[in-house]
């Protein structure tokens, strides 16, 4: 199953965090923000099977729908 660039990227940053690299040191070298490497470290410690994938977006708005 090939992963997306975005995916690839997550995939690669948590190990490095893991290794012992300073969080600073990899999101900045990445060129993403603090809360992006976070939230995705966040999502890995879930232990979560794709943790490096995005959750489907909801519909902002809700249609009316008679009851």
């Amino acid at each position: 199953m090939e992963h997306t660039p975005e995916e690839e990227e997550r995939i690669k940053a948590i190990p490095r965090h893991l290794e012992g690299e300073r969080k600073v040191d990899i999101y900045k070298s990445l060129e993403r923000s603090k809360g992006w490497f976070n939230k995705w470290l966040g999502r890995y410690k879930t232990g979560r099977k794709g943790w490096y994938k995005d959750l489907p977006k909801r519909a902002k708005v809700i249609p009316n729908t008679p009851v």
